[in-house]
């Protein structure tokens, strides 16, 4: 008791050392404004039951809109199960009655989509915040208990909130005990129980592809077991279990072995060292990405570190700016290639859920209208996954920088000849991930009685 007890402690006095700095570093800027400034003395720092009661009024506000979040949460995934059973599911429950079915499925892919797969992602990833390193070395705290405090602490703090929105949502399923209870228990029991599982995939020492990779996998597997389960109607089954009290006493049990487990990690110092290295990498990479001469080349120069020479080929038929072009890609093209395979991962993964989605009957509700929408959103995915600005960078970087300062690489010939061979190797790369997503929208259409019409499959063509 007495460790929960630090764990508390450390969490309000770190959430007040981060108000106490914001409301400093704004009353620096004040007295920064050339006339107000004058008029505030230095001595306003010092006025600290001010600070206290803005702190606490902070941290009510931010208790407000943490339940307001978990009330959107909840009600976004039953209102979205609403229109997946049917177009009028929701006004017919509006003015029937409430149809614990359609909530119980709501409540299922809450479970499975925030439960599951995000306390997954927020368990695997778990990284070290700069405040927080801060914060204990400026008060001379041991790091195991503040980190692991905070993840505590702030995991129980996040699923409190959910007790207002599971409370009236008991209500409205006459569920007043069992319900509210599933959905804290279970927020809570899984969010320790892969904070757990994190810190055993660092005892695996995975690389870091190979830690891509295996989340990339769990998270399919998670999926699709979730799609079986609501495609065979065992969703409602699991629901009715969890808000029983068998149900309960099992998630119960749940929370209490990962609670246990995640306090007993007996590698918890070297896995925070771990962490730690990791998040002063990535501050140095950032802090040299701000110090280098250009930070839009931030992508040209990454791929000049990963560069490894190879047999290269002979270009005995080019001469010019075009052996130069030719030779560069030769050099590049793995690098270039990896990235399309990356890519193309994603791709594949979206062609296996449509697929498995299809059979198991997922779209039978869809129409054309709901498919239309997601086309506007396809600009900002090849926005993310063009190679525009990969060649460009590249480029530029090997040799444009360079090459600049002889006369004939600044003639018109030589420009135009160069912008066409790289606008070429630009559309290779770009026309194979739009193919990919073509073949996505193409198997949603021959699995699913021909959904699409051939003039949608044409726009899509010409966008």
């Amino acid at each position: 008791m007495t460790i929960f007890l630090t764990y508390l402690r450390n969490y309000w006095y770190l959430k007040l050392t981060r108000m106490v700095k914001m409301i400093n570093g704004f009353v620096y800027f004040v007295r920064r404004i050339p006339v107000v400034g004058k008029k505030i003395p230095s001595t306003v720092y010092k006025i600290y039951p001010i600070k206290q009661i803005v702190t606490v009024v902070s941290v009510i506000i931010s208790i407000f809109f943490s339940i307001l979040m978990q009330f959107i949460k909840l009600g976004l995934f039953i209102v979205i199960m609403f229109f997946i059973e049917g177009e009028n599911a929701l006004t017919e429950n509006i003015r029937g009655g409430v149809d614990l079915a359609v909530i119980n499925n709501g409540l299922f892919i809450w479970f499975f989509f925030i439960v599951i797969l995000r306390n997954f992602y927020a368990g695997v990833s778990f990284s070290v915040e700069q405040k927080l390193i801060d914060f204990y070395d400026h008060f001379l705290l041991k790091k195991a208990d503040v980190i692991r405090g905070e993840s505590i602490i702030d995991r129980l703090y996040q699923g409190l909130t959910y007790i207002p929105a599971a409370l009236i949502l008991g209500v409205v399923t006459a569920n007043r005990v069992f319900l509210p209870l599933f959905i804290v228990c279970s927020y809570l029991a899984f969010s320790y129980l892969f904070l757990y599982f994190g810190r055993m995939i660092y005892t695996w020492q995975l690389s870091n592809k190979n830690r891509i990779i295996f989340n990339g996998f769990f998270s399919l597997f998670i999926i699709g077991i979730g799609v079986g389960l609501y495609y065979f109607q065992i969703s409602q089954s699991l629901i009715a279990f969890f808000t029983s009290w068998l149900g309960i006493l099992f998630l119960a049990v749940i929370l209490a072995v990962s609670l246990w487990l995640f306090l007993h990690f007996k590698q918890e110092n070297e896995f925070i060292n771990f962490l730690l290295e990791r998040s002063t990498i990535q501050v140095k990479e950032v802090q040299e990405a701000k110090k280098s001469q250009n930070q839009y080349l931030s992508e040209g120069l990454r791929m000049q570190k990963n560069l490894v020479l190879n047999a290269e080929k002979e270009f005995q038929s080019l001469s010019g700016s075009n052996y130069l072009n030719a030779l560069l890609f030769s050099r590049y093209r793995s690098i270039l290639n990896k990235s399309l395979r990356y890519r193309f991962y994603y791709i594949a993964s979206a062609w296996i859920i449509i697929i498995v989605a299809s059979l198991l009957g997922a779209f039978k509700h869809v129409k054309i209208e709901t498919i239309t929408t997601s086309l506007p959103g396809l600009f900002f995915i090849m926005y993310f996954a063009t190679f525009g600005k990969k060649v460009v960078q590249m480029v530029f970087v090997n040799c444009d920088v360079s090459m600049l300062y002889y006369p004939f690489y600044r003639e018109p010939k030589t420009i135009i000849t160069g912008f066409n061979y790289r606008f070429k190797q630009t559309f290779y790369y770009n026309s194979i991930i739009s193919a990919g997503i073509f073949v996505c929208y193409l198997l949603l259409h021959l699995l699913n009685d021909f959904l699409l019409d051939w003039q949608f499959l044409v726009y899509y063509y010409w966008l």
